[in-house]
């Protein structure tokens, strides 16, 4: 009966101490389940937080690509602008260009067109200072004849005298400064072809009439 109780107690005391092991297992268990979720949290903590900063990075690079598309969206906007507007003014200086040569011509024929008319110019201009000067010799005959001739002439016919000889040296100084006019430039002078082209035009018509408005005498005036 002794023997029987000592193996009872032994057993019960096995028991327990399985009890107590088991419970020892089962604790550690959970820490070591507890540990892992505690390190599973803190990897989840830091890789959220390394997701995070690479979402700010990833953030702030694509505000600063937005940034630097608008100011080369800008930039190629004004280039685009200054690009039309040279184009523009190439456009126009190209026009000016052909416009001036098709008006203008080569250098060499504008030179040659200008002499042309110089020398048109020069020989109207000489004809014209002849036919004036036998005008002119004319009305000198006629003055010296009137002044040779009887005393019976009036005050009216003297002061028609005097006023021939004022038209006189008027025509002539105005043939001397014409003279001058187209003889006396230098061979470098070079007129321009609208104003030759008008003194040609205009120049011995008006001579013409400056010489008809003097009255070409034959003899003696009229009494």
């Amino acid at each position: 009966s002794d023997l029987m109780g000592k193996i009872l107690q032994t057993a019960l005391a096995y028991s327990e101490t399985i009890e107590v092991n088991e419970a020892s297992l089962r604790e550690k268990l959970s820490v070591a389940q507890l540990q892992r979720e505690v390190a599973r949290s803190k990897s989840e903590g830091t890789m959220r937080e390394k997701l995070i900063h690479e979402l700010e990075e990833e953030r702030h690079l694509r505000l600063e690509s937005e940034k630097r598309l608008r100011e080369v969206t800008l930039e190629s906007e004004r280039n685009r602008a200054q690009m039309r507007g040279l184009q523009e003014q190439f456009s126009r200086m190209e026009e000016t260009v052909r416009n001036l040569l098709q008006n203008q011509g080569s250098p060499d024929q504008n030179g040659e067109g200008t002499v042309n008319i110089m020398k048109v110019y020069q020989e109207k201009l000489l004809e014209e200072d002849r036919k004036c000067k036998e005008t002119m010799e004319h009305i000198h005959i006629a003055v010296d004849e009137d002044s040779r001739s009887e005393n019976s002439s009036t005050e009216e016919e003297k002061e028609k005298t005097k006023l021939l000889l004022e038209r006189l040296k008027a025509l002539e100084g105005a043939t001397e400064v014409s003279g001058n006019f187209l003889l006396g430039g230098g061979p470098g002078d070079v007129f321009p072809d609208h104003i030759l082209h008008g003194f040609i035009r205009n120049a011995p018509h008006r001579r013409g009439r400056e010489c008809q408005e003097v009255p070409r005498c034959t003899g003696h005036p009229s009494k």
